[in-house]
């Protein structure tokens, strides 16, 4: 982004992703209202509007349903993955799960998996520890050292 704005680049190309919607937690009970579920990331804490007490943050981004679900930070913790447009480049696509170390976004660490083929173009990847905001629409990519074994777009 030339001024590091996405929100307003998004904004003039798509106006629909900014209507607001419902924040709710994780039982469906509606906290707040959002601006539009482009303003937001999985992760995020601050901004929400939802005033003082726990902390919370967006654990789900629902676009279809124009909706934000919240909650403690543990609710971000993950140690499982699905992705699609999955291409494994270093190997043929492994029928049984394969040690790798997985990178979940550009600036995260590594961390050790296991990862198998489910179906056409599609992977499930097992870390051995959970990790903070594995989040869809971010890319996964798989290492055997520092060999590029394959990779994808994170699902769920």
């Amino acid at each position: 982004m030339p001024d590091d704005d996405y929100r307003g680049f998004l904004r003039r190309r798509d106006p629909d992703m900014f209507q607001p919607g419902p924040i709710v937690d994780g039982d469906g009970r509606v906290l707040g209202t959002h601006a539009g579920v482009a303003a937001y990331t999985v992760g995020q804490r601050r901004g929400l509007g939802l005033g003082q007490g726990s902390a919370r943050y967006v654990v789900d981004i629902d676009a279809a349903a124009n909706r934000l679900t919240v909650g403690p930070a543990a609710g971000l913790e993950r140690d499982r993955l699905t992705a699609t447009r999955v291409n494994f480049i270093a190997c043929e696509p492994p029928r049984e799960p394969l040690r790798v170390q997985a990178r979940i976004r550009h600036s995260h660490r590594a961390a050790p998996a296991t990862v198998v083929r489910d179906g056409r173009r599609r992977g499930r990847g097992r870390l051995r520890r959970a990790q903070r905001a594995i989040t869809p629409g971010q890319s996964v990519v798989w290492y055997r050292d520092d060999l590029v074994v394959g990779g994808g777009v994170i699902r769920r």
